[in-house]
């Protein structure tokens, strides 16, 4: 967590650790420019979300470009915050007063419908994945059609077909050594499906 530490701090946020805690206290936050060291998708949330009450625009660059931080900066901005540039590595928070409610629909979790479709693979099934963003999971489809799998992809949805054996499949997949990166690579949470 020394990411999301070290760029709270950055915008004034006092943090202390005590017995295991961390005790936390932000009585003005200032924006600044934020260099990450390298792109996390939970310390760039946290700081965006941080960034929203600071006092003057907040710059985060390296940040992570996963759907999940556009979808994050979507819905902020229904909630009145003025975020720029989510789904690239410089994102843009000017500061506001508040934020209100608003309704707003998650996009679909590109690693769980990955896992399940892994799943039915192993055991010799095709997958028929619904609700799903396919661009979103463009790189673990491609690496699954490169395994001799038939893909069939519309809009919101993906059959997967495998054309091996599942004892095959097993060792395909275990034979991938892709090399992690950020996305729309393939990251750490896709990596351990192919292990």
């Amino acid at each position: 967590i020394d990411l999301h530490l070290s760029g709270l701090r950055q915008l004034g946020a006092e943090i202390r650790e005590e017995g295991g805690f961390l005790h936390c206290r932000a009585p003005a936050l200032v924006g600044r420019e934020l260099v990450l060291r390298m792109p996390s998708v939970g310390a760039t949330e946290n700081l965006m979300l941080a960034a929203c009450g600071c006092d003057g625009l907040t710059t985060l660059v390296g940040a992570a470009r996963e759907p999940e931080i556009v979808d994050l900066q979507n819905c902020l901005n229904k909630m009145g915050a003025k975020i720029k540039g989510a789904g690239t590595d410089t994102i843009k928070i000017e500061g506001v007063d508040s934020l209100h409610g608003c309704e707003h629909s998650l996009i679909p979790d590109r690693n769980r419908a990955f896992s399940a479709a892994i799943d039915n693979l192993l055991s010799g099934k095709k997958a028929a994945l619904k609700f799903v963003e396919p661009e979103h999971m463009k790189v673990g489809l491609a690496l699954l059609k490169g395994l001799g799998c038939v893909l069939s992809v519309s809009e919101d949805s993906v059959v997967i077909e495998p054309e091996v054996p599942a004892d095959k499949m097993r060792e395909l997949l275990k034979a991938i050594k892709p090399m992690p990166e950020p996305y729309p690579g393939v990251d750490g949470q896709m990596l351990r499906m192919f292990g």
